[in-house]
């Protein structure tokens, strides 16, 4: 017995879904319905977050059990809520699973535990401290707090996407740098490129928000 494994494209055959059942009569088949296309537009991110607490006494089993953006936040009056419109952010992030695991990784470091984040910690808390003008952020941790902003606010259908994902931590930076002229000091990877900056400063300015004069910034950052 021959058998062929075909994707057929019904339109360009002229058949219906009908019709080709008919032909394909008991053999195993099923229809794949064309992938959508996610679209790279400006989201809106001056909306509220969603604030999960401080870190200090966050734990990984009361969520978010949903993919998104995440952002923790230098807070110590427990006053911000939206990462792009406060320039207290510390670190964006992005998650297509329930994001507490990147959480967990983020705060387990910075509680001085081993995870996937205790070397980018390693690396970046110099830095971190000298922007907030602290000792250590290690100590801090009841001021740092976890906002989140689910992927399905604005796109549903694309949660679990891992470009699209990717896309709306990158439209956070793009859109923080737009807002204060800097880059949040805990990244230093995966930033917008001009043009992504360009446009979120327009979305800006279209909103009523004050923005940075200029989005020409040392490219050398995104290394």
């Amino acid at each position: 017995m021959t058998t062929v494994v075909a994707t057929l494209n019904l339109d360009t055959l002229g058949l219906t879904v009908e019709q080709f059942a008919e032909f394909a009569k008991d053999n195993f088949w099923y229809v794949k319905e064309p992938e959508k296309e996610w679209s790279a537009h400006v989201r809106d991110l001056t909306t509220p977050w969603e604030p999960w607490g401080p870190a200090q006494v966050w734990k990984e089993a009361t969520g978010p059990f949903k993919p998104g953006v995440y952002a923790l936040v230098y807070d110590p009056k427990d006053e911000i809520r939206n990462p792009i419109l406060s320039n207290q952010t510390i670190v964006f992030g992005e998650s297509t699973r329930p994001a507490y695991h990147r959480l967990y990784a983020h705060v387990g470091a910075l509680r001085g535990k081993s995870t996937n984040m205790s070397d980018k910690y390693r690396k970046h808390l110099p830095m971190i401290n000298e922007h907030f003008k602290i000792v250590n952020l290690r100590n801090e941790l009841k001021n740092v707090r976890i906002l989140f902003r689910p992927h399905e606010t604005t796109d549903p259908d694309w949660a679990e996407n891992q470009d699209h994902s990717g896309f709306m931590e990158t439209q956070a930076h793009a859109m923080y740098y737009a807002r204060w002229g800097y880059f949040a000091p805990g990244n230093t990877r995966d930033l917008p490129s001009v043009y992504e900056v360009d446009r979120c400063r327009e979305f800006l300015k279209e909103k009523g928000f004050d923005v940075y004069k200029s989005a020409r910034f040392d490219l050398n950052l995104t290394v």
